[in-house]
């Protein structure tokens, strides 16, 4: 099935009352094919889904993901396990603050993404690589790896 999602969009509206969006620019072209598809295909029709835009996430030095992926580094080399299956442990465990899941094809429910959380989504891995490492009496070091 052809999908677009395009994660945020400026809603326009007029004095009568109508809306429309305005597209970003790098979104455009797809916008636009999706708009012809569903005017040949589907008779003008699409399926709409309305929800906030989720606040952007910074990467990099200081940011929510190098703190994470810092604790599950320090965490994996801590146990002698790889750094893959400690985040994947870490996330399941959040699941029990409210961290989000999705249901496989197959029925099993995995916890999404990072890339796909949202800040306080983060917070919940974070908190939670925090109360793993204390289960196993491991001090976590903040801060840049240079400084452990």
């Amino acid at each position: 099935m052809k999908k677009l999602c395009i994660p945020a969009v400026k809603i326009i509206t007029t004095i009568s009352g109508k809306a429309g969006i305005s597209v970003p620019t790098a979104f455009r072209e797809y916008y636009q094919d999706m708009l012809a598809y569903c005017l040949d295909k589907r008779g003008g029709y699409i399926s709409v889904t309305f929800y906030p835009p989720r606040k952007p996430r910074s990467t990099g030095p200081g940011s929510q993901n190098h703190h994470l992926n810092g604790h599950v580094k320090q965490i994996a080399e801590f146990i002698g396990d790889d750094f893959d299956t400690v985040k994947m442990h870490i996330k399941r465990t959040a699941i029990k603050r409210g961290y989000p899941t999705r249901e496989t094809k197959l029925g099993d429910v995995i916890p999404i993404s990072e890339a796909d959380s949202t800040t306080t989504e983060c917070t919940m891995l974070i908190d939670t690589a925090h109360e793993v490492a204390a289960f196993l009496s491991l001090r976590l070091y903040e801060g840049e790896e240079d400084d452990w």
